[in-house]
């Protein structure tokens, strides 16, 4: 069975729909579940996962197939500081309040496959960080804690990695907010 883009974003919205319902679930299926919506997630946006030859959930714990003995800790210390080091290597110019991403317009963006979405932030009052929706809150990208926007290409930073998009057309409002170019913050102090 081949599944479409299409296919995947409507089973992201079904198990995102389910996972939020009052249905009791056990944590583990919790788990498994937001792992499947994840996968979808980076299915559509044609993203992979960085992983190490063996199955992790987003918490970095194994499946029950995966030996605790075949993980070794020092490539765990090796990904937190080459995270560090990403960080390091990006520092912000310049802040703005989640409030303002979230009062902008959407636009349209295409993924890294070619398909076009529509993109727009969420303030989910949280203080450095916004949520990225994409093809109307099918998608979302959580915790982005930085943007980059050029003339063509939009990046958003999620705290471990960078989702790129070309963009259709942006509008001032955008590049006015995000001046092009500049590695820009989220902040709920003055910009």
């Amino acid at each position: 069975m081949k599944l479409e883009k299409s296919d995947a974003l409507l089973l992201h919205s079904v198990v995102f729909a389910y996972v939020n319902s009052n249905v009791s679930l056990d944590f583990i299926d919790v788990e498994h579940l937001e792992d499947l919506q994840l996968r979808l997630s980076e299915f559509v946006t044609n993203e992979e996962r960085h992983s190490d030859e063996c199955n992790h959930d987003t918490d970095g714990e194994e499946y029950d197939e995966v030996d605790e003995d075949d993980i070794d800790d020092d490539d765990e210390d090796e990904d937190v500081d080459d995270e560090d080091e990403e960080s390091e290597e990006s520092p912000i110019d310049l802040f703005v309040r989640p409030m303002n991403a979230d009062a902008l317009n959407q636009i349209k963006v295409k993924t890294p496959d070619g398909s076009t979405v529509f993109l727009e932030f969420e303030d989910v009052s949280e203080v450095k960080t916004v949520d990225a929706l994409l093809d109307e809150g099918n998608v979302i990208i959580e915790g982005v804690l930085k943007v980059v926007v050029t003339d063509n290409d939009i990046s958003l930073y999620d705290g471990e990695e960078w989702h790129d998009f070309k963009t259709v057309k942006l509008p001032k409002s955008w590049k006015k907010l995000f001046p092009l170019g500049k590695i820009v913050g989220f902040s709920e102090g003055e910009e």
